[in-house]
């Protein structure tokens, strides 16, 4: 996967702005916390800190380096056995990666299990829009000047594949629907103001392994343990397509 040769052009809702990390901190106060990925703002914005990355050149490229109280493993979340327990385990769209609703529900209930008393789950995620996007939405955006980022329209094309094709995204084939509603990207780039560099950043996707999920938001919420307590969806409004970018929390009360 490419991704991390991308990070430094990432924007949201690809990366975490101030706002979604404020969230996450009065969500998950300080205490031990289990990181999905290796997110260098969440990273920075805890004291103790175990991040668990199943990609090397993530972690060379993007965690931020190790300290007494914050390191890294190269491992799965799904079969990582940390062998300690944590106040809080979150994610910024990392189950979303787990592509695949019954993986999603079985790995909250190890995160869950993983919680100490009072501790908390919180995963940024991606949840379907009230209105279906369609081609013909994408084509008019890029027809014009663009009101969103490149990052946020990509979001929409996942979107539009999931509700065309299947719910399960194979970032591939994001790049596939871009090519077609898209075969001239000069034209794109002189209508949105998008930089050539930044459309061509849908090249890294080119025969990627990365997958994800779009679900809507009932379908998220059973994923949510049974017993968990404090479950809600918390949302920013300072970032493009925040209104489908909610942080989902659930908390651990013995």
């Amino acid at each position: 996967m490419k991704h991390s040769d991308n990070w430094d052009k990432l924007k949201a809702p690809a990366r975490p702005v101030q706002s979604v990390i404020d969230d996450f901190t009065s969500l998950v106060p300080e205490g031990p916390i289990l990181l999905l990925g290796v997110t260098p703002e969440i990273a920075n914005a805890y004291n103790n800190v175990l991040a668990v990355d199943r990609d090397p050149k993530m972690i060379k490229n993007v965690w931020p380096g190790d300290t007494d109280t914050k390191t890294v493993v190269n491992s799965h979340w799904e079969t990582f056995m940390p062998g300690k327990k944590f106040k809080g385990v979150i994610g910024d769209v990392a189950v979303t990666m787990l592509a695949d609703k019954k993986r999603i529900t079985s790995f909250n209930q190890k995160a869950y299990d993983m919680l100490t008393d009072n501790g908390t789950v919180a995963h940024r995620i991606l949840h379907k829009p009230k209105d279906i996007v369609t081609r013909e939405q994408l084509k008019d955006i890029l027809s014009k000047p663009a009101a969103i980022n490149f990052n946020a329209f990509k979001w929409m094309m996942f979107m539009c594949y999931a509700e065309e094709i299947h719910p399960k995204v194979q970032v591939t084939n994001i790049r596939k629907l871009f090519n077609e509603i898209c075969p001239v990207r000069e034209f794109a780039s002189d209508n949105t103001g998008w930089s050539l560099d930044i459309i061509n950043s849908i090249d890294l996707y080119e025969n990627s392994d990365w997958e994800l999920i779009i679900m809507n938001k009932k379908d998220w919420l059973e994923t949510v343990p049974k017993g968990a307590s404090d479950v809600k969806f918390t949302y920013q409004d300072d970032y493009d397509l925040a209104e489908l970018c909610p942080i989902l929390s659930f908390s651990k009360h013995v």
